[in-house]
This record gives structure tokens, C-alpha cells and sequence, in this order.
């Protein structure tokens, strides 16, 4: 019985011998993030929701956003972007609609520059926020609203 390659196993081979294999294929993480204020929320507050490691790179393409309003939360809509302090809709560019039990990627058609010229956390941008621009019903304090799925590239 005879072992074989696959072309692809070929151009796997080749593309290690050319490049690191970090770079190749780098380490991706995720982070299931609550989407929940320590406050009531209302439109125009900014929601700091976690600290992204300083040096990755956040993959908008793969982040989702799981809605569910009915579990903890008398909210029924919300309007967002996904940013940083210094760029509030660094990782979604148009706002992103949150329909109850809505499970979507964070990006729609308008593409963020994050998703074409990769941007590297820093200090200063370390802390992903949640920018709202409108929000129907009440988003009362500790509720829950949903999860997002953020998926970085670690340095």
C-alpha cells in the first residue's frame, strides 16, 4: 500500500518551507464577549465591553453578534457600530442593527478599513466598545442583551 500526497498537503508543505507557519496560519482566538452594561443604557452611551489583548489583531470578517433579548432584557432593538476609544466604528463601518434572536456577522456589505488594512490593538485602543445610536425599549442595568463573538489574531 503506497502513501500519496494530496496537492494540497504539496502546497501545505512548500508554503511552510517559504514562511513561518505562524504566518502562515495564524493563532486565531475567540472571546464570547455578554453584551451588558454595569448602568441603564440609553442612545448615545458607549458601552466599554472588554480588553482585547494589546498586539492582535481583531478579524472583524469572523466576529458574530447573538441577540436575544427575551432572556434578560426589556429592550427589543438596538443600533450600534463596534469600535475603540479612538475609532468607535473601527470593526463594523455602518451601524449594526441587533434584532431579537438574531445570529449574523458584525460587518454587512460597508466594510471597515480594519477589514481591508489590518490594525494592530494598542494600549490606547485596547478596550472594544459598543457605540449605540438607537435603542428601542428599555436597556436596564445588568441586563444581558446578547453575545458577541470576537475573533482576534494573536501577535
Amino acid at each position: 500500500m503506497a502513501l500519496v500526497n494530496s496537492d494540497l498537503y504539496n502546497e501545505q508543505n512548500e508554503l511552510f518551507k517559504r514562511t513561518a507557519g505562524n504566518t502562515a496560519f495564524p493563532k486565531l482566538k475567540e472571546y464570547k464577549i455578554p453584551i451588558q452594561s454595569e448602568t441603564a443604557v440609553t442612545t448615545a452611551d458607549d458601552v466599554l465591553l472588554f480588553d482585547l489583548p494589546v498586539g492582535s489583531i481583531v478579524r472583524p470578517e469572523l466576529c458574530t453578534k447573538h441577540i436575544d433579548y427575551t432572556t434578560d432584557s426589556s429592550a427589543t432593538s438596538t443600533t450600534w457600530s463596534l469600535g475603540d476609544s479612538v475609532d468607535d466604528n473601527r470593526y463594523s463601518l455602518s451601524d449594526v442593527h441587533a434584532a431579537d434572536g438574531e445570529l449574523a456577522f458584525i460587518i454587512t456589505s460597508d466594510q471597515p478599513d480594519s477589514l481591508t488594512t489590518p490594525f494592530t490593538v494598542t494600549d490606547a485602543t485596547k478596550t472594544l466598545q459598543l457605540a449605540l445610536t438607537a435603542i428601542t425599549g428599555t436597556w436596564a442595568a445588568g441586563e444581558v442583551i446578547g453575545h458577541l463573538n470576537v475573533v482576534v489574531e494573536l501577535p
